[in-house]
């Protein structure tokens, strides 16, 4: 049987997650973990319940841990570790994995759970990741799950680079007014006791005190006017912080430290804050036209920026720290100048933070590890560090230091219409595209998803009252184990496939549907179609009763050029995709349309990544592919494949959707 190796990225510690898309279960489901890579020959798993200590340790050959009876309530934590040679007696392995959170809940809490997993499963939807933990955004123009639709907020949709203003997992209140929402939980800090130090409080050994305190690391990056609002009402609570500010800034967002109000920073420091600088000579040198060269002629100019943004900054503040900035641009790798005379506090600086005991973070697409109302409610004593970017709680007042996305954001917070406004949301939408693209090819390895920004087919979807209500009807009748899988209705592909027939099958003619389903479940597809259609069922297997019995790689040539529009939604369980592919196109009339959905390699069940064995990733010299079955062996497909697979159609259109890839394509040419 052909298969395909998937090398090991990064052998020094595994990526595990969970076959679903959220990580609630009711106790007595199934639980099934996996881990990659796939190849290792040895895995040791090791759950341990918070509170209890460890209550699984098993070791195994399998990459994938089914834990059938799932495990008793309360909350879990997963983590992995692997060995490369089972021969190995000394059995040595990697590093243990970043712990995977879970959470067993009572069966009589089913409904809200329910809502949980559906929150879940669309924000896996928006929010990407890849095996090393770093984000991506694969639809910046959607609304969070928490969004509260149908009310008037002061949350716009923003561009999402380089500390940009959008989280996606915030509660409701958040996205009503995030500025509120932040003083509110900082005061929740005061309220219950908290005090507050900053970085030099810390270096010189002056912390306060009291059991409770908290640090306030504000990342200003591209939210200079944000970073002013919050100044005066945190010192009205008593609070002080520490700022980090960079001297300069291009391309993705662009001042000089002249441009900001050098005041206010002022005015923070004579009240106890202090003032650091936020580390981006990397961006400073490498800018767009050299990005990703980290060469050593690259790393001299960055270090000699670094001391000259440092010299800068120390004109106007007393410069002592300064932290890393993020984004697509690695500038932790650019060891500090020693002639700087400045310390670094990031994590790295490991005797600096021995006395922290937690951290917030809301420096990605979501605030890590919780909502921040939900972390100050569940602090307890101690010391613990929060790196807020201001321009996510803050930038919902003018003037705006990012436009929203979407002019109609603005316009319905009565901001008027203008040329510039448009123009600055169109140059910001060109950014923002360009940041997401660089993204993918110098930060992402190991995608856990093909999904992009770029909805090619989902755009142009119409949902109208009888489209939802037929949509609700047939979700209704799917197995649990389906709707286990996919939560949310929204993020069922099963549901994207029948909005895809409605809008993108022709309005009349025979359309043939390869793959047929049981005549008990047909309206699964006339449903979604023009009454003008008349639908010819193709399969195999006789048990469906098609109209045609025959197989799509081999069709008689009595059915050429015979149908307006071909529907084949799994090639996963086709022996050679490409002939099926081709003969669907020898099938349609010109002009024909050809409508494709399956499994990408990502997919949790179905996936190369996970199981390169059983499911390899697609490709023409491997056909056929033997013993095809959900027990057996599935074919999926990665984005390399997909020219190839596609190569006889015109007008290809794809769209990757909840590990699935959707394709609607057009015969333009005679063969």
């Amino acid at each position: 049987m052909p298969s395909a190796a998937v090398e090991i990225e990064n052998p020094s510690r595994p990526f595990v997650r969970l076959a679903t898309p959220d990580a609630q279960y009711l106790q007595g489901e199934t639980i099934e973990v996996l881990v990659h890579p796939p190849n290792a020959a040895l895995y040791d798993f090791r759950i341990i319940q918070i509170g209890k200590g460890e209550v699984v340790r098993q070791r195994q050959t399998s990459n994938r841990l089914v834990l059938k009876k799932g495990l008793d309530l309360g909350r879990f934590e997963i983590s992995v570790r692997f060995a490369l040679d089972i021969c190995d007696t000394s059995h040595n392995f990697s590093d243990w994995s970043i712990r995977l959170a879970l959470e067993v809940h009572d069966k009589n809490q089913a409904r809200k759970i329910q809502q949980q997993r559906e929150w879940e499963h669309r924000l896996s939807l928006i929010v990407d990741r890849d095996v090393n933990g770093v984000g991506m955004m694969n639809d910046p123009l959607a609304f969070p799950p928490s969004y509260p639709v149908g009310e008037q907020t002061r949350w716009f949709r923003a561009p999402v680079y380089e500390g940009s203003p959008t989280l996606f997992n915030e509660c409701s209140d958040f996205y009503r007014d995030p500025k509120t929402y932040f003083l509110n939980s900082i005061k929740r800090l005061v309220d219950r006791g908290f005090g507050f130090i900053t970085w030099h409080d810390l270096i010189d050994g002056k912390c306060s005190g009291k059991v409770k305190r908290a640090l306030i690391q504000f990342d200003v990056d591209g939210g200079p006017n944000s970073m002013v609002r919050l100044i005066d009402p945190l010192i009205k609570l008593g609070v002080c912080g520490s700022i980090m500010i960079h001297n300069q800034a291009h391309d993705w967002y662009e001042y000089n430290i002249q441009d900001l109000d050098l005041d206010a920073l002022k005015r923070a420091e004579a009240a106890g804050w202090c003032i650091g600088y936020h580390n981006n000579a990397l961006n400073n040198v490498q800018r767009l036209d050299r990005f990703g060269d980290y060469s050593n002629e690259v790393f001299a100019e960055a270090a000699e920026c670094f001391i000259a943004d440092v010299d800068s900054l120390r004109q106007h503040f007393d410069i002592r720290t300064f932290t890393n900035h993020g984004g697509n641009v690695l500038n932790h790798r650019l060891d500090p100048p020693t002639e700087a005379n400045i310390i670094c506090v990031d994590r790295t600086n490991a005797e600096l933070w021995k006395p922290i005991n937690k951290m917030f973070s809301d420096g990605g697409f979501t605030a890590r590890p919780a909502p921040l109302g939900q972390r100050v409610e569940k602090l307890d004593a101690g010391l613990h560090f929060f790196r807020i970017h201001p321009v996510k709680y803050a930038n919902c007042y003018e003037p705006w230091d990012f436009p929203p996305l979407v002019i109609d954001d603005a316009i319905q917070r009565g901001v008027q219409s203008t040329p510039q406004l448009k123009t600055w949301i169109s140059n910001e939408t060109n950014k923002q595209n360009r940041w997401l693209e660089y993204r993918i090819q110098h930060r992402l390895q190991g995608r856990l998803s093909h999904a992009g920004p770029d909805k090619a087919i989902s755009r142009n979807f119409q949902s109208t009252p009888e489209v939802e209500k037929l949509i609700t009807n047939h979700r209704s009748q799917r197995k649990a184990v389906f709707t286990r899988e996919y939560p949310a209705a929204d993020g069922d592909p099963r549901v994207f496939w029948w909005r895809l027939l409605n809008r993108y099958t022709p309005r009349q003619g025979e359309i043939l549907n390869v793959g047929a389903l049981p005549p008990d479940r047909r309206k699964e597809t006339t449903d979604f179609l023009s009454q003008d259609v008349k639908v010819i069922e193709m399969d195999i297997d006789p048990t469906h009763e098609p109209h045609i019995l025959a197989d799509i790689t081999d069709p008689s040539d009595q059915l050429r050029n015979r149908f307006t529009g071909v529907l084949l939604m799994d090639l996963a369980y086709i022996q050679s995709p490409h002939k099926a592919i081709d003969a669907c196109y020898d099938l349609v009339k010109d002009d024909g349309v050809g409508l494709f959905g399956f499994p990408d390699d990502t997919h949790p069940r179905r996936g190369a990544m996970w199981d390169p064995v059983h499911r390899p990733s697609w490709r023409k010299h491997l056909e056929p592919l033997d013993n095809i079955g959900l027990k057996g062996n599935l074919w999926s497909f990665d984005q390399n494949c997909l020219a190839d697979l596609f190569e006889s159609w015109q007008d290809v259109v794809i769209e990757n959707f909840s590990q699935y890839w959707f394709v609607v394509c057009r015969r333009k040419l005679p063969r």
